[in-house]
C-alpha cells in the first residue's frame, strides 16, 4: 500500500533505496526519477483550517511533498510542518464547526472533548426541508 498510494516518483525513491541498502549497488542515474517534487509554503498562525483547505484544493492532486514556513518565523522543514498539522487536526475539533457531537453539553471552550474521541454530528433535517421546498 504504501509503494502504491504515493505516486510513480515515490514508488521509486523507495525501490531505489531498498535496492542500494540491500545490495550496496550504484544506482546508474536512476535516482533523480525517484525524487518527488517538493513546495514550500508560507502560512500564517492565525487560521489552520482555512489555510490547509486552500492548499489541499491547490496541491491535493499532486505529489509533490509540502514543506510549511510559517510567516514571520524563522525556520521550515519536518518541524514546522508536522506542527502545521497538527494545529490543523485541533483545529477541526472546533465546537463552532458543530462537526461533531458534545460529550456533556455544559463544558465551555472552543474545542469539542468528548470522552470516548469524537464522533460526527447528525446532520439538520432544516436542509431536506429546503431541498422539498
Amino acid at each position: 500500500m504504501q509503494s502504491t498510494s504515493f505516486g510513480h516518483a515515490r514508488l521509486l525513491q523507495r525501490v531505489l533505496a531498498t535496492t542500494t541498502r540491500d545490495t550496496n549497488s550504484r544506482r546508474d542515474g536512476l535516482d533523480q526519477y525517484g525524487r518527488p517534487q517538493r513546495k514550500k509554503m508560507e502560512v500564517p498562525r492565525s487560521r489552520p483550517l482555512e489555510v490547509a483547505l486552500k492548499m489541499f484544493d491547490l496541491y491535493g492532486k499532486s505529489s509533490a511533498i509540502l514543506d510549511v514556513h510559517f510567516q514571520g518565523e524563522a525556520g521550515t522543514g519536518l518541524g514546522p510542518t508536522m506542527e502545521f498539522y497538527a494545529s490543523v487536526c485541533r483545529d477541526f475539533a472546533r465546537r463552532d464547526l458543530k462537526l461533531w457531537r458534545e460529550g456533556d453539553s455544559t463544558l465551555t471552550g472552543k474545542y469539542v472533548f468528548h470522552p470516548h474521541g469524537l464522533f460526527p454530528a447528525p446532520m439538520l433535517d432544516s436542509l431536506d426541508d429546503d431541498e422539498n421546498k
